[in-house]
């Protein structure tokens, strides 16, 4: 996030760097997604990788096991466990 905020042009190589991970840790999540039936693996992934996002700010603002609680009831939502 943070490089990602000190280099916000899309065309700059670390942007380029962080747009990458981001497509990957989507892809691996709705791969695994997929192998175990999910029935809406795509919309679930970004919406993971969104949590993620949330959560790692959140644990720098907020009490971190509140966010991992609250995390764990979120995920637990979207991928159909609750």
């Amino acid at each position: 996030m943070n490089a990602a905020a000190e280099y916000p042009e899309a065309g700059h190589p670390v942007r380029a760097a962080v747009d990458a991970h981001r497509t990957w840790l989507r892809d691996t999540i709705r791969t695994h997604l997929i192998e175990a039936g999910h029935p809406a693996p795509d919309r679930a992934a970004h919406t993971l990788v969104l949590l993620r996002d949330g959560a790692m700010s959140g644990a720098y603002l907020d009490d971190a096991t509140t966010v991992k609680t609250h995390l764990r009831q979120a995920v637990d939502t979207v991928i159909g466990c609750a």
